[in-house]
């Protein structure tokens, strides 16, 4: 690039000497130094350049004298020898070829220009005005734009020494502001502006150099390709480019010299801002006017109008095209001289059809035109201009529609008027040539369609409004009479002129396309608008009588066109008729046209519209439709134009032949006419109008099954009705005719004409006359007429008749009213007969009677009825509806739950077949069961209207509405006695309520009527049962339907009215309806029972309270529903308040006294207590009132002399629970305590781990090997350590033993002989060990510590309550009681290694009853007490471990299973291995697509649910009361002086240890669910999380959740000690379950399926763990070589490296954490930022110089779309800054503070210490501003910080692929002000660090600077020859690469220094090392370089930055090395096996 690179072709330099006489043959120069004949030859600077200097520089004239301007040629063309060094290099390289090469350049010189003293650049001025002249005619435009920058920093650098060369700047300066391409114009304006910052100095700088501005542009014009380049070194298309370019700038720039010269500042582009007259009177100046002449020069030139003007590039064109405009607009002088040569090619330029260049070719027509009239004689119209016109606007202005066609009316203004006239064919042609194109253009092209049509409007307007003039032109007109004569001629000549275009242009062209013929219907629109505007602008007020002939003959035309269209519509051939699809559409244009013209001409023109256009199309139509043979849209017109044009109605009577302008003359004559002659035309209206009526009637019958037609009769019917002397009584007629002859449907018709509103006159006299009565008797007159045999038309009719339309009237009498709502009320009364029956067929009766009543039952019409009888109909017309509202509701309501039920997915609304199976053939019967209850539903929602109704009713009617509601209920109910029949039900009652009011009398009368109805039904139906099923009931009285009714309609009205409290029997019914609820599962029965107890506990249910709790306590020993009453009762009245509280405690004495009759047993005991002994012992009042005290001294001492549960539970077999447990466990439950997982968090740290971590420490110290000349700590006689080295290690005793040397030491001193336990490693620098009183001291301050903290847990615990002194004394002694025996038990088990001592129930008593004790009683414990409920606690943890583990494993077993079934004839026995194959199926997608993989995964999770629903009776009984009671201990431990802490210590050791083998065996669970499916991980989500429905699902979460909280806490206690003995005790369970332990912890943090609690508990213990962090992958163990060696064969085999968790798997990362790295994230991926958490934990925890750091980084570098997948998952939560944000961030962190970086991000154990703090992060969707969102944003920039210091690489490529420009800048901002700050702060200490280890000798030093953010290494590379290498860091590190620059340099090539700055610069930016390995690795090559190894030809480097190998792979053809790695990228990036370097093959 750029060039030759050899030293072929290079510049020589040459004394000034030789130039100058080189120069001696010079000839004429041309643009920017070249000459305009002479093509260039390259653009080097040797012995050929100087040729070209020679010959383009001009030789002195013939005086000798030479000019400046080729003085300064001459010595810009050569650059001096003394210029400049890297002036000189930056010039030389402009000379190139090569693009690149010229830009860099550029760059480069415009750097120096700010750099290099004033007198360098002057110095370089000349040969840079040189340069410039070429460079702006570059092909390159950037190239262009750059050398106008370098302009403007050299102006602005040297300031006033640019004047001696202005002269040579100023025409290349000039040229290049008239660029096309508008950045390098831009670039040249800012440059002149630069150096004349004043407009005026600029425009007094182009004067000056006018003649060189007039001759640098007059080459131009006069060039050729060739001249302007080297055809030898450049295409034919460059050469061509160049040349079209340099010949539209030069016309820009001349139309900018006219505006300069005019006064202007030459920036217009050859714009008019003047007139011409104007610019000639203007003075001007000798200098301008010079100016002035040289354009004119150039454009009177013929070569000028045949080479520019019509060149073949369009872009030279335009500019032209604007240079001549300008030059006509401004100074036509200019272009006078050449007008008679000129004006064919500027006036016949018509014949462009480039669309770019038409509006500056419009322009210039224009212009010229204007400029210059008579130069329409210098070109032959006809042949030259008129025809181009024509095509030219026929061809749609060839693309340029919207700009051009506005111009046609200009042009044809300024046309000469003997091509007007005197005859209009110009205009004909004109028009017609516009019309077509019009035609031609696209539907889309809107704009231009408009543009054109208005064109067309504007033209004919102007020929109709200049008619006149036009027709006289060349004596058209002349007459040799007088004056006013020869002005009649004048008019008489202008009509003829306007008749003959009208004629001409009208039929031809609008009127086909306003008629609708085939051809032209796309303009319909358009020719629709031309007419209007053209009748507008004729038919305004203000026009003229002129305007209004020309009006009148536009309509006169418009007339005939029409009537001939709608005669040949009419009378057509039958084939048209037949086909119709144009014939009515032909009658719609006409009305359309009719209705447009009338609106545009305006009132004034209505005369002469209605003879011209209405009265022909009247006269035409009236026998045709009369006939019957006009078709229905010839009807609709014929009624449109009588109601427009009433006067016109009898015009065939009249005849139709009076003209326009004879009907125009009559007025004046029209008031005497009229007043002898209105009662003939009164009477000829009425006879025609009855005889169009009467055939329109005969034809109505006939087009019943027509819509359109007969809408259209229908119109025309009641278009003539208003002609007839009595309407009213002729419509009654008319529609008593229809009814009569069954013509329902043409009746309806009729009715809805003439209530829509446009025939409301008629309407309003109809209604009042009554005239309609009659028709709807007659409709009615059939008995037992019904209303679906009219298919819906009678109905349709009813509605009309009733209710009057839109105009609210109705159209009936009192009577006929009265007469259709009874006919209504019979059809629904038999509907409600049919519906009783449970027959089929109400749909069939009530549907259409309902939405008839819908319609107008509440209509204003009925309303305004003044019959009572009217209004009594009415109210039973409701009650009727109401029934069946409630029964069809009901029955709809049953119907689709029993489809839902039966798997039906159909609409609810779908239609329901019935089959008639009496015959061989079926008939389907389909029907719209939900239109009869959507009818009935939407008449009683208009509540406001049938409240009105049934208030003005009288009493009697309420009443028997109120009446028919009870009964509709009633037997609604007895026949569906479903709930969601009674949810019908209720809804539809809610609709009466609304109707009635709820707080009126009618709606409590009502509710009294329901609700007491079906109160007394229950009743009755109990005492029928009998009194045994009355004492004790096992079901509830009433149905669920009955009761949900009841409850609904209660809560709606108040639950007071259905249950007074006054009521005896108020308390039973209200429990048995909560009883008959209780079973429902329902959200609607669940909140009406909800709201029942709500209200039994209130202050308003005081009095039902306790008779509620009697009879439900009465019915609970034998009913579970009526236990679950009493209990949901006694919780809503302790959770109501004090008073409700109060009567539940008396209940309770009452109910559990010994001497009560119904005492409570054991069992409900259970259920009850539960729920009331935490309210009763909130105050000791409470417990007194409620005697619980009691209760549980009796029911402990029962348990105590009762047999052990233990014993009891083994004598039983497990068969059954023993009486004895339940006795316990109400025994227990009368001491409620709760114990949650918050409080985990205040106890002390458990102190097992302290203990053994240092217990093992001592252990580990006493063990550990020294070697000699180890430096250790020596602890001394006084417990102090002193610094020592081992100088003798005797191995030959054990335990070893040392000899050492003290430091400091005389060194003849005796040595010291010890042994290893009082040693200790010593690292330099560090701090010696505590003493022995420093360890102690500690040790005291620990214990009183934790002796504090757990004082402050007891006194955190929750309390329990109040209790006395005898309970805990018989709670102890129960305790004593039963833990002994369990002991016992328990011991017999261990020794006999048998079954668990105990049941799950067994030991979750015992559990609770710990738990109890230890809440009560725990200060009262005695030490034998302690000792048994800790033996219990551990009993019960065991057995909990025990099942866990079984079920684990055989959920391993169940995937094993599976696996082998899947993989026939693979050994899947080990569950590891199933578990990694199920895994790899997952990824891949296999159990998604797989039959068989999907049926062994449902396998696995039906084995997995059975064992869940197998551990809810074997482990969450017991596990949920042993973790509270070992809460509850962990607290009391502390304050227990008979606990001793020896022994809590040990039982906490057993516990923990206990519970973290609980959580990682439910890990081992959680990882088989997790690789089996999405199914498996659900099920068992949902079972921990508690979402199944039941207790033990709420239990199991509240377990699961303070498992967690312990676990969390002895994790973060535990030492490593500690750790390794419970990994080893999880591990031992592995060959059965397949997961080790730190797999169970990522199966817990990462899929998602634990808890939050456990999840974050997991998530946690892998980061504070360094073992478990460090285990996250084996990359350390990896054999690079081998991985290698893989990947190139899969390469050279053309198979790919697998999918990314593949990838990393392959490095060593486990599975489960490669799965959820590599996974696609979705929005709040938790499962995916979270194990990119624990993997840069892990990576930042390696040491950054470890092997498995750098392969982990580098794979993960090379899956391309990890990290970005990583990073941009955390962009949208990172606080970056918004759009009106602020940019700047201080440097004193309080934008990290603000940002939410960590403060310790640069630090590994900082990192994953914050993040265990943090927790997982959050995945739910968080609303800004909330504390889940902040902690989302605190854990995305902890992860943000911590992968760009991880992977920078990875984080720079990210940065650098961001497209968002504002985005990507946000990021930097946020980076440098939240995280680069401490990641330089990292790189420069470790320089710091790297360049102490360099000595005085390596001639190599390094320093840091961060002040500068510098790191700067020197090398002595030769005798004294220093290389200075400064890498500077940027402020956003990493997201910017490093910057590299070599300020000294000597001594070094710079082919050398090239490869050394190559290899740094793409280690710092494609590798994750930092800058102190970079320059380390840089040494390192530079030293393998100087012993003579060669570098690697891929990454021009020895060593190899990734893994440190030197080239070792070589190629047997041309002996070149290269790395392995790199080789490998090069294959697989090349696809091919080829050699780098000689492509050989490999």
């Amino acid at each position: 690039m750029g060039g030759n690179k050899g030293d072929k072709g290079r510049g020589k330099h040459f004394s000034s000497a030789k130039a100058a006489e080189a120069l001696q043959s010079a000839r004429g120069t041309g643009f920017g130094g070249i000459s305009g004949s002479t093509p260039t030859s390259g653009f080097a600077f040797g012995a050929s350049y100087i040729g070209q200097v020679a010959a383009v520089a001009p030789r002195a004239g013939a005086s000798g004298v030479e000019p400046a301007a080729t003085a300064a040629v001459r010595a810009g063309a050569i650059i001096p020898a003394d210029l400049d060094g890297e002036l000189s290099q930056q010039l030389q390289k402009l000379s190139k070829r090569d693009a690149t090469t010229k830009l860099k350049a550029l760059q480069a010189l415009r750097v120096l220009a700010k750099e290099k003293p004033a007198a360098d650049l002057q110095a370089a001025l000349p040969s840079w005005a040189y340069l410039y002249g070429r460079l702006i005619l570059d092909n390159n435009r950037a190239v262009r734009a750059e050398a106008s920058n370098v302009s403007a920093a050299l102006a602005a650098a040297v300031g006033r020494g640019i004047a001696p060369l202005l002269k040579s700047f100023v025409p290349s300066w000039w040229l290049a502001q008239s660029d096309g391409h508008g950045e390098a114009a831009a670039a040249a304006r800012a440059a002149f502006a630069a150096a004349f910052p004043a407009a005026a100095k600029r425009r007094e700088a182009v004067l000056f150099c006018r003649a060189e501005v007039l001759q640098l542009l007059a080459d131009n014009l006069a060039s050729t390709p060739q001249s302007l380049g080297d055809a030898k070194k450049e295409s034919t298309e460059e050469l061509q480019d160049r040349h079209e370019r340099v010949l539209a700038a030069t016309c820009t720039a001349l139309a900018s010299l006219i505006d300069l010269a005019e006064g202007g500042d030459g920036s217009g582009s050859g714009g008019a801002s003047g007139t011409a007259s104007q610019a000639e009177a203007a003075p001007r100046s000798a200098a301008e006017q010079e100016l002035l002449d040289g354009v004119g020069e150039q454009l009177q030139q013929p070569a000028f109008y045949k080479a520019v003007l019509q060149s073949k590039a369009a872009a030279v064109r335009r500019q032209a095209y604007l240079l001549v405009s300008a030059a006509a607009a401004r100074r036509p002088a200019l272009l006078a001289p050449a007008v008679r040569a000129a004006a064919p090619a500027v006036l016949g330029a018509l014949g462009d059809k480039e669309p770019g260049t038409h509006e500056a070719l419009w322009a210039m027509l224009l212009a010229y035109a204007r400029a210059f009239p008579a130069s329409w004689h210098n070109i032959n119209m006809q042949k030259a201009f008129l025809p181009r016109l024509l095509a030219f606007l026929r061809h749609g202005c060839y693309g340029s529609a919207f700009s051009s066609f506005p111009a046609v009316l200009p042009l044809v203004s300024l046309l000469p008027e003997e091509v007007l006239g005197p005859q209009p064919t110009f205009f004909t042609s004109l028009l017609e040539a516009t019309w077509q194109g019009l035609s031609s253009l696209p539907a889309t092209a809107k704009q231009g369609r408009q543009a054109a049509a208005q064109a067309f409007q504007d033209c004919l307007l102007y020929a109709l409004l200049k008619a006149n003039q036009l027709a006289a032109v060349n004596g058209g007109a002349e007459a040799t009479g007088p004056a006013a004569e020869k002005v009649d001629d004048g008019e008489a000549a202008g009509q003829k002129y306007c008749s003959d275009l009208l004629q001409q242009a009208l039929p031809a062209q609008l009127m086909p396309a306003v008629l609708g013929a085939p051809a032209e219907q796309a303009q319909a629109a358009e020719a629709a608008a031309v007419l209007a505007g053209v009748a507008g602008k004729l038919g305004q007020p203000s026009a003229s009588s002129s305007s209004r002939q020309r009006l009148e003959q536009l309509l006169s035309v418009v007339g005939s066109c029409t009537a001939a269209a709608v005669r040949e519509a009419l009378h057509g051939s039958e084939q048209q008729a037949a086909e119709g699809s144009g014939t009515s559409g032909v009658f719609d244009l006409a009305a359309g046209l009719v209705a447009a013209l009338h609106a545009a001409a305006g009132p004034g023109s209505h005369a002469v519209l209605g003879s011209a256009v209405a009265r022909p199309l009247v006269a035409l139509l009236l026998p045709e439709v009369r006939g019957g043979d006009a078709p229905p849209a010839a009807s609709s017109l014929l009624a449109a134009l009588l109601k427009s044009f009433p006067e016109h109605a009898a015009a065939d009577a009249a005849g139709a032949t009076a003209t326009p302008a004879a009907a125009a003359a009559g007025e004046g004559a029209a008031g005497s006419v009229a007043a002898t002659t209105d009662e003939f035309a009164a009477l000829r209206l009425h006879q025609s109008a009855t005889f169009t009526i009467d055939s329109v009637l005969r034809r109505l019958a006939e087009e019943q099954e027509q819509p359109e037609a007969a809408a259209a009769s229908c119109n025309l019917l009641l278009s003539c009705m208003p002609q007839v002397h009595h309407p009213a009584r002729k419509l009654g007629e008319v529609l008593q005719q229809l009814v009569l002859q069954q013509q329902l449907v043409a009746a309806v018709l009729l009715l809805q004409h003439l209530v829509s509103g446009q025939h409301r006159d008629l309407a309003a006299v109809v209604a009042a006359s009554g005239e309609l009565d009659k028709a709807a008797a007659a409709a009615l007159g059939t008995p037992g007429i019904r209303l679906p045999a009219a298919e819906g038309s009678l109905a349709q009719l009813l509605v009309l008749l009733l209710g009057g339309g839109s105009s609210g009237t109705s159209l009936l009498s009192a009577a006929a009213q009265a007469a259709v709502l009874g006919c209504l009320l019979e059809q629904l009364n038999e509907a409600l007969a049919v519906q009783a029956g449970g027959n089929i067929g109400t749909a069939e009766l009530a549907e259409l009677p309902l939405e008839l009543l819908q319609r107008v039952l509440l209509s204003p019409g009925l309303d305004a009825s003044p019959s009572s009888d009217v209004q009594a109909l009415r109210l039973q017309l409701a009650a009727a509806a109401f029934g069946l509202l409630v029964g069809e509701s009901a029955a709809e309501a049953v119907e689709a739950e029993a489809a839902a039920a039966g798997g039906d997915s159909s609409d609810e609304h779908a239609a329901s077949t019935f089959l008639d199976e009496s015959d061989a053939e079926s008939v389907e019967v389909v029907l719209q069961p939900g239109a009869v209850c959507a009818a009935a539903r939407q008449l009683w929602r208009q509540s406001a209207a049938m409240g009105s109704l049934i208030a003005r009713a009288p009493a009697d009617q309420q009443a028997a509405l109120l009446q028919a509601a009870q009964v509709a209920v009633g037997s609604t109910l007895a026949a569906h006695p479903l709930p969601a029949a009674a949810a019908a039900a209720a809804d539809a009652t809610a609709l009466l309520l609304a109707a009635l009011g709820r707080d009126s009398d009618l709606g409590q009368q009502l509710l009294q009527a329901l609700l007491l109805g079906q109160q007394g039904a229950a009743m009755s139906d109990e005492a029928a049962a009998g009194s045994s099923r009355a004492a004790a009931p096992t079901t509830s009285l009433y149905s669920a339907a009955q009761a949900g009714f009841l409850t609904a309609v209660g809560a709606a009205a108040g639950f007071e009215v259905l249950l007074p409290g006054e009521s005896p029997a108020a308390g039973g019914a209200a429990v048995e309806l909560l009883a008959a609820l209780q079973g429902e599962e329902g959200a609607w029965e669940e909140q009406h029972r909800r709201q029942l107890l709500q209200h039994a506990a209130s202050p308003a249910g005081a009095a039902l309270l306790q008779p509620a709790l009697q009879a439900a306590s009465a019915a609970a020993p034998g009913s579970p529903r009526h236990a679950a009453v009493l209990c949901a009762l006694l919780r809503a009245a302790v959770d109501a308040g004090a008073a409700s509280t109060a009567a539940a405690a008396g209940f309770f004495a009452e109910a559990t006294a010994p001497s009560s009759e119904q005492q409570l047993p054991p069992a409900l005991l259970c259920q009850v207590l539960p729920v009331v002994a935490p309210a009763f012992r909130a105050s000791s009042t409470l417990l007194e009132q409620s005697s619980l005290s009691e209760l549980s001294q009796r029911l402990c001492q029962q348990a105590t002399t009762a047999e052990p549960v233990a014993v009891a539970a083994a004598a039983a077999g497990g068969a059954e629970q023993p009486p004895a447990l339940q006795l316990l466990q109400a025994a227990v439950a009368c001491f409620p305590c709760q114990t949650s997982a918050e409080t985990v968090a205040r106890l002390p740290t458990p102190a097992v781990a302290v203990s053994a971590g240092a217990d093992q420490q001592h252990a580990a110290a006493a063990a550990a090997s020294y070697f000699k000349g180890d430096d250790v700590w020596y602890r001394q006689q006084d417990g102090s350590w002193v610094e020592a080295e081992v100088v003798v290690v005797d191995a030959t005793v054990q335990p070893p033993s040392y000899a050492i040397h003290i430091s400091g030491s005389a060194e003849g001193s005796a040595l010291r002989e010890t042994e290893a336990s009082r040693l200790r490693p010593r690292q330099p620098g560090s701090a010696p060990p505590p003493s022995a009183a420093q360890q102690q001291s500690a040790a005291a301050a620990a214990a009183a510590a934790a002796a504090e903290k757990r004082a402050a847990a007891s006194a955190a615990m929750p309390p329990v309550g109040c209790c006395t002194a005898d309970e805990q004394a018989a709670l102890l002694q129960l305790l004593q009681h039963q833990a002994s025996s369990l002991q016992a038990a328990t011991a017999i088990a261990r020794a006999g290694a048998s079954a668990p001592a105990t049941t799950p129930a067994v030991a979750a008593a015992i559990a609770e009853l710990s738990h109890s004790c230890i809440a009560y009683c725990g200060s009262q414990l005695t030490s034998q007490q302690w000792a048994l409920l800790l033996e219990a606690l551990r009993a019960a943890f065991a057995q909990c471990s025990a099942a866990l583990a079984a079920a684990a494993a055989r959920v391993a077993g169940a995937v094993c299973a599976a696996a082998a079934e899947i993989a026939v004839g693979a050994d899947m026995q080990s569950p590891a291995v199933a578990l990694q194959f199920f895994r790899r199926l997952k990824l891949k997608g296999v159990l998604e697509r797989s039959d068989k993989a999907r049926r062994e995964a449902a396998r696995v999770t039906a084995s997995l649910e059975s064992e869940l629903a197998a551990l809810e009776s074997q482990l969450l009984p017991p596990l949920l009361p042993a973790l509270q009671a070992y809460t509850r201990a962990a607290a009391a431990a502390g304050s227990s002086r008979a606990l001793a802490q020896k022994d809590w210590q040990a039982a906490e050791a057993a516990a923990c240890s206990d519970m973290l083998q609980l959580f990682i065996t439910a890990g081992s669970i959680a990882a088989a669910a997790a690789v089996s499916g999405a199914p498996p991980a659900a099920v068992l989500a949902g079972w921990m999380g508690g979402e199944a429905a039941g207790g033990s699902q709420q239990g199991s979460a509240a377990a699961w959740q303070l498992l967690s909280q312990h676990v969390a806490a002895t994790l973060r206690a535990a030492d490593r000690a500690f750790l390794l003995a419970a990994v080893d005790r999880a591990n031992a369970g592995m060959d059965a379950t397949g997961v080790d332990v730190l797999g169970a912890l990522l199966a817990l943090s990462l899929p998602g399926i634990a808890p939050p609690a456990m999840a974050a508990a997991a998530f946690a213990a892998i980061l504070q763990q360094p073992e478990l962090t460090a285990s996250l992958s084996a990359a350390d163990t990896v054999d690079e070589d081998a991985l290698e060696e893989q990947q190139q064969q899969a390469a050279a085999g053309g198979g790919g490296s697998g999918d990314a968790a593949a990838a990393l798997e392959q490095v060593g990362v486990r599975p489960e954490l490669a799965a959820a790295v590599a996974s696609r994230p979705t929005a709040g991926d938790g499962a995916f930022l979270s194990g990119w958490a624990l993997l840069l934990a892990h990576l930042l925890a390696a040491p950054a110089d470890s092997h498995g750091r750098r392969l982990l980084a580098q794979t993960l570098k090379e899956g391309h779309s990890l990290v970005p997948s990583l990073l941009d998952s955390l962009l949208p939560l990172l606080p970056l800054d918004g759009p009106g944000g602020s940019s700047r961030r201080d440097s004193s962190g309080a934008a990290a503070a603000a940002a939410g970086a960590p403060a310790s991000a640069a630090g590994s154990s900082g990192f994953a210490s914050q993040l265990a703090a943090l927790g997982l992060f959050p995945g739910e969707p968080a609303e800004p501003g909330t504390a889940l969102a902040q902690r989302q944003r605190r854990f995305a920039a902890q992860l943000y910080a911590a992968a760009l210091q991880a992977l920078p690489a990875s984080a720079r490529l990210w940065f650098a692929d961001l497209r968002d420009r504002g985005i990507a800048a946000a990021t930097e901002r946020y980076t440098s002000a939240a995280v680069s700050g401490q990641l330089l702060a990292a790189e420069l200490a470790a320089v710091t660090q790297a360049a102490s280890s360099f000595g005085k000798f390596d001639k190599f030093s390094v320093r840091a600077s961060a002040t500068t953010r510098e790191v700067i290494a020197v090398m002595e590379v030769e005798d004294g020859h220093l290389l200075e290498l400064v890498v500077r860091l940027p402020a956003s590190m990493p997201l910017r690469a490093p910057e590299l620059d070599c300020r000294r340099k000597v001594g070094v090539s710079e082919g050398r220094l090239r490869k050394w700055l190559l290899s740094i610069s793409a280690f710092l930016r494609m590798q994750n090392g930092s800058v102190a390995e970079a320059i380390s690795l840089w040494k390192r090559n530079v030293d393998k370089e100087f012993e003579g190894q060669e570098e690697c030809l891929i990454c021009y480097s020895i060593i190899q930055p990734t893994n440190g190998q030197l080239p070792r792979l070589g190629c047997r053809t041309c002996r070149k090395r290269f790395h392995g790695t790199c080789l490998y990228k090069w294959f697989k990036s090349s696809s091919k096996s080829n050699c780098p370097h000689c492509q050989s093959p490999w």
